[in-house]
């Protein structure tokens, strides 16, 4: 599910990193490409390839869009400046950037299900709708989680900052506590504390991005310029990363709540990452970059047009290959949505202000 950044400019004060574009850009489609493979009205995860994707994206999709949120995380703390107004003004722009987008498609999605039950495979009645919304992240959790998470995290930061050894203990205690059992579902309790390692890491990455540059730029032989990694190394971590992922699969079936789990995150994550940076997705990059510029958009979109190309596939056209239904709603539901968005709702103010686009 997609991560809370904004296009940044290029400036020695706010520096931009093209990288978080295209890994957003990667988790969105991975994200969709999830979505695709669908339960209804036909249901794919009964066929063992289709279910083997899934269950790989399902593995890094989430953990890579939480790592980036960290990696963006950004709170501004002037000089004798009263903590409360800052905060205030921090908690301001995540209110317009998540929370309204949130309310608004959480609303429309809950109207959908009311008035038209026959579209969707999961009916709920008004009042455990809004129950759901203000308790459980309605029909988005991400943007709930992603939400709690800005929330509480400036308390963090300066708890971090403000007493330097706390650090490691703190860092230990983010990793642990995602397996303490019977953690509270309510408020997505759980689901923070499941995400915050990984939005944890993202923040300290961008702490210390001297030693991210360096892992960057190795080996010394590498082109400067370009700071590639070889072929050799990306291929080591992919082969890594789908071993790691079979054993578990093969151990703990589908469960994503345990150290494993995690560890192949990280894997994946850091698999995406060298993809990315030995250029060997050089001709993709501009793609990827475009739709991650939109991840949050096209993650809103994402529930009503997967509801109109599953229709039109297989309930209008009575399509049952996999394929073919995969590759539908991708177009649907990626590449129509980033055209609408694109060419309609980044230019339309209100529009803008309903789906989060603060630029």
């Amino acid at each position: 599910m997609p991560a809370e950044t904004e296009k940044q400019t290029i400036s020695s004060a706010k520096p931009y990193y093209p990288e978080v574009d295209i890994l957003k850009g990667i988790a969105i489609f991975l994200v969709i490409l999830g979505h695709a493979i669908i339960v209804y009205p036909v249901n794919l995860h009964s066929i063992p390839w289709c279910s083997a994707i899934y269950e790989w994206v399902e593995s890094v999709h989430m953990p890579l869009f939480f790592l980036v949120s960290g990696f963006c995380f950004s709170y501004h703390e002037e000089k004798n400046g009263h903590f409360t107004s800052q905060y205030k003004q921090y908690l301001s722009k995540k209110v317009r950037r998540i929370l309204i987008p949130y309310l608004i498609f959480c609303l429309a999605d809950a109207l959908t299900r009311i008035l038209f039950p026959a579209l969707v495979n999961r009916d709920k009645g008004f009042w455990l709708s809004v129950y759901d919304i203000i308790f459980g992240g309605g029909g988005y959790w991400f943007l709930y989680t992603l939400f709690m998470l800005f929330l509480v995290f400036p308390f963090l930061h300066l708890l971090r900052k403000n007493y330097p050894w706390i650090r490691i203990p703190l860092f230990v205690c983010i990793l642990v506590l995602p397996f303490v059992p019977n953690i509270p579902e309510i408020f997505l309790i759980r689901l923070n504390v499941h995400y915050l390692p990984f939005f944890y890491v993202g923040y300290l990455l961008r702490q210390h991005m001297y030693l991210l540059n360096r892992f960057s730029s190795w080996p010394k032989q590498a082109k400067e310029n370009h700071q590639q990694v070889p072929f050799l190394v990306t291929a080591l971590m992919a082969g890594l990363l789908f071993m790691l992922w079979i054993f578990f699969m093969g151990i703990n079936g589908s469960s994503t709540s345990t150290p494993l789990a995690m560890v192949i995150a990280f894997i994946g994550i850091l698999f995406f990452y060298l993809l990315v940076k030995s250029r060997l997705i050089a001709l993709l990059s501009p793609a990827f970059r475009a739709i991650g510029i939109y991840s949050l958009q096209l993650y809103l979109f994402n529930g009503y047009l997967l509801v109109i190309s599953r229709l039109l596939i297989c309930t209008i056209c009575g399509v049952t290959s996999p394929i073919v239904i995969i590759a539908f709603n991708m177009l649907i539901d990626l590449g129509f949505s980033y055209v609408v968005i694109h060419y309609v709702v980044s230019r339309v103010k209100l529009f803008r202000f309903l789906c989060g686009i603060l630029s």
